[in-house]
C-alpha cells in the first residue's frame, strides 16, 4: 500500500506492507502484528508504537514507543552478516537506537571506524537491547578516538595525557605506571612504537611490556644507588720513559650485587690534585668492564704529580653508584739503573761452575736496582750462565737489563 499526505493513524493489527514517500507523514503507526515498511522521498513516521515486529528500510522518525523500532534495530544489528555491512546498518538505525549524532563516527579515519564496526560485530549476539548497542557504540568511538590519538601524538610527552585521561577507556591499568619515577622511558618506548601496533590490543601489550621493563630498569637504579664501592689502596707506580703511573685497587662487587643493579663496568676518574669526581671539570676517566677486577695501572701522568683518583660501578643505564672514597697518590717516573752496584760477587768461569753452585735446588737471591731489592728465584735445573741471566732478567723485568761482565785478563 502507497502512502501519501498526512495520515493520524495507522493500526496494523495482521501483517502489512506500506510505502510511504512524497513526504507522506504517519503521525501514529501503531503495530501489534507484522510489519513491512519501505519509506522513500522524506516519508516521515512521526511515532511508531506497539508489540509486534517490522522491518523498516529508510525509517525516519521522532518518537519510539514499545519494543517494535528497537526490536528491529537490534534484530538487524545482530543480523548483519559481516563486520564491513555494519556501518550501512548503523546508519539505517542509528536514530532507533538513540544515537542521534553519528558526527564523531563519520570523521574517523577509515581504518578506525572498520574497527569500531569489528568490536560492534564481534560482540553483537551478545547485545540484549539498543541501549546495549548505543553503550558498545560510544565505547567503541571513545576508544578509537584516544588510539588515534597515540597513534598521531607529536611527542612522548603528549602520551602520558592521553594515558590519564583515557586509561580506561584504552582498557590499560596506570597502577604500576604511576608508580614508576621517570614514566618518560615509558612515553618514549610508546611513541617509538607507535606505527608498529596496529589495534588498541596489540598497543595494550606494548604499554604493559614497557612499564614491565621500566619497573625492572628502576629497580635495578635503586639497587645500583644503594651500593657503595669499596676503595683499598692506590699506589704509586714507576713507569717508563717520562710515563708516570699510579695503580688503583677496589673490591669488586658480590654476584648479587650485579644481579641486582645491573651493573656493567666499573668507571675510574682521576685527575691532578686531592679531590676528584665525575662531575670534576677536566677528570679523566677509563672505563674497566670485567665486573671481577680489582685494580688497574693508569699511565700518562705527569711524573712527580699528585692524582686524585675515585670509583663507580654503572648499569646499562648509565646510572652511577655512589662514589667511592677519593684516594691520592704520586705518579713516578722510571729511572735508568745506570749507576746500580753489585753487593758480593762470583765468577762464574763456564756451564759447569752455575751447574754446580745450583746443585739441582731452587736458589733465592735479591737483586738491588735503585734501592729497591727484587727477589730473584733461580730453578733448580738451571745449569748454565744463559739459564741464570734469564732467571734473572724475568724477575727484573722492565727495571733493567743484566749481563755479565767481560774481564779482559
Amino acid at each position: 500500500m502507497k502512502l501519501g499526505g498526512t495520515i493520524n493513524v495507522i493500526n496494523v493489527l495482521k501483517s502489512a506492507k506500506l510505502q510511504i514517500e512524497n513526504g507522506a507523514t504517519i503521525t501514529t503507526l501503531n503495530v501489534a502484528g507484522n510489519l513491512e515498511a519501505d519509506i522513500t522521498n522524506n516519508g516521515v513516521i512521526t511515532k511508531l508504537a506497539g508489540n509486534g515486529t517490522a522491518i523498516e528500510r529508510g525509517l525516519k522518525a521522532n518518537n519510539y514507543e514499545g519494543p517494535i523500532g528497537e526490536n528491529t534495530a537490534v534484530a538487524a544489528i545482530k543480523a548483519t552478516i559481516s563486520a564491513g555491512n555494519m556501518e550501512a546498518v548503523l546508519l539505517a538505525y542509528h536514530l532507533i537506537l538513540g544515537i542521534s549524532d553519528l558526527a564523531d563516527y563519520k570523521n574517523l579515519a577509515p581504518s578506525y571506524k572498520s574497527a569500531v564496526n569489528t568490536m560492534l560485530y564481534n560482540e553483537k549476539t551478545g547485545y540484549l537491547n539498543a541501549t546495549a548497542i548505543k553503550i558498545a557504540f560510544n565505547e567503541a568511538i571513545a576508544t578509537q578516538k584516544a588510539f588515534s590519538a597515540i597513534k598521531n601524538a607529536m611527542n612522548a610527552s603528549s602520551l602520558g595525557v592521553v594515558f590519564n585521561n583515557d586509561h580506561i577507556t584504552l582498557g590499560i591499568d596506570l597502577t604500576e605506571y604511576n608508580s614508576l619515577t621517570n614514566k618518560t622511558t615509558v612515553n618514549q618506548a610508546i611513541f617509538n612504537a607507535r606505527n608498529s601496533f596496529a589495534t588498541v590490543v596489540a598497543f595494550q601489550t606494548v604499554f604493559n611490556n614497557s612499564v614491565a621493563t621500566a619497573k625492572t630498569t628502576e629497580a635495578k637504579d635503586l639497587a645500583l644507588s644503594l651500593i657503595q664501592m669499596q676503595r683499598s689502596s692506590v699506589s704509586d707506580k714507576q713507569g717508563s720513559g717520562n710515563n708516570g703511573q699510579v695503580t688503583v685497587n677496589w673490591k669488586p662487587l658480590t654476584i648479587e650485587d650485579i644481579s641486582k643493579s645491573g651493573a656493567t663496568s666499573y668507571v675510574i676518574y682521576y685527575a691532578e690534585g686531592i679531590a676528584v669526581s665525575k662531575d670534576t671539570a677536566g677528570a679523566k676517566f677509563v672505563k674497566v668492564t670485567n665486573l671481577n677486577s680489582s685494580s688497574l695501572d693508569i699511565s700518562g701522568l705527569e711524573a712527580g704529580t699528585d692524582y686524585a683518583t675515585v670509583i663507580y660501578a654503572v648499569n646499562a643505564s648509565d646510572v652511577y653508584s655512589p662514589a667511592s672514597s677519593t684516594i691520592t697518590a704520586q705518579a713516578k717516573d722510571y729511572i735508568a739503573a745506570t749507576a746500580g752496584k753489585l753487593e758480593g760477587g762470583i765468577v762464574l768461569a763456564d756451564d759447569s761452575t752455575v751447574k754446580n753452585i745450583i746443585n739441582a735446588i731452587d736458589k733465592h737471591f735479591l737483586v738491588t736496582i735503585d734501592g729497591a731489592a727484587i727477589p730473584v728465584m733461580v730453578p733448580a735445573a738451571t745449569e748454565t750462565k744463559s739459564a741464570l741471566l734469564n732467571a734473572i732478567n724475568t724477575a727484573i723485568s722492565s727495571k733493567g737489563v743484566a749481563d755479565f761482565l767481560k774481564i779482559n785478563s
